[in-house]
């Protein structure tokens, strides 16, 4: 039976990490330009096949003090899977009305879809939308959505222009409300951001998209096709990884298996091993 929701506190915030889905990738597509021999080995040791590497799709909902906030939509009505947020929001005793921030790490289907159902109208239609300046600004312009992958621009079209009057855009480093706050992230796209939750001790780093797999902690330099800036993408790793592993703090990867993708990084001689949290 799928597991669709696993909770947790952090320090005051409550949280709740939802699956949206699953799918599979390949390895081809997830390791682009990886030595054979080595990805083969890597493979091996992780009992993965190179046709079908099972991912999760995992949204991060927060209950502070006064408001609810949701880190990414999933994928809504977009692809053939249709995402399960809301309904296991609904199941959870939450209407997608009760959230009051949505914070957008990147504009990719998996990751915004939701904010539209599938009359096209806000899912989430009392809530203000937050995202990194530079990914906000890149998706917005003509000039930019020109040099764009056209599915990637296709949804950026769709959705960025319902959101245009109820979005917040965050330069840099900053906090969006308490204890809550955007880190730059580049390299998977241009402006894509983590989040850093912290409450009375405890840290939680959602780091979305910067590894989609355990192996790019191994091995940081393979990236995958669907990384915008490639040698953004293995610098922007190698900080956050190394972050995670001076703060201690817990790790949510948005498409590590298995659900609820919460675990460590852990330093491992040159590289990093993710240590996955126990499971209820």
């Amino acid at each position: 039976m799928t597991q669709n929701s696993y909770t947790f506190t952090i320090g005051r915030f409550e949280c709740m990490i939802i699956n949206d889905g699953g799918y599979a990738g390949t390895a081809s597509a997830l390791f682009a330009g990886a030595p054979e021999q080595a990805l083969a080995h890597a493979l091996a040791q992780h009992g993965e096949t190179p046709d079908k590497l099972p991912a999760t799709c995992s949204c991060l909902l927060i209950q502070s003090e006064s408001q609810l906030i949701l880190i990414d939509t999933g994928v809504g009505f977009l692809y053939s899977m249709e995402g399960r947020l809301v309904a296991t929001m609904r199941e959870k005793g939450f209407a997608p009305d009760d959230v009051d921030i949505v914070v957008l790490t990147h504009v990719h289907g998996d990751h915004i879809g939701g904010c539209i159902n599938h009359n096209g109208e806000l899912t989430f239609s009392n809530a203000r939308f937050v995202m990194g300046g530079d990914e906000w600004h890149y998706w917005t312009s003509q000039e930019s959505l020109q040099d764009a992958p056209q599915w990637a621009a296709d949804t950026a079209q769709q959705i960025l222009p319902k959101l245009a009057d109820r979005m917040r855009v965050i330069q840099g480093q900053n906090e969006i409300v308490r204890g809550i706050e955007l880190i730059p992230a580049p390299g998977h796209t241009i402006g894509h951001v983590a989040v850093s939750i912290s409450s009375d001790g405890d840290q939680l780093l959602y780091l979305s998209d910067t590894a989609l797999h355990p192996i790019h902690l191994e091995y940081p330099d393979w990236t995958a096709s669907v990384d915008q800036i490639p040698e953004q993408t293995v610098e922007t790793r190698k900080q956050l990884f190394e972050l995670a592993v001076r703060e201690k703090a817990l790790v949510t990867l948005f498409h590590f298996m298995p659900f609820p993708s919460l675990g460590y990084i852990r330093r491992l001689a040159d590289r990093w091993q993710w240590e996955p949290a126990a499971s209820p």
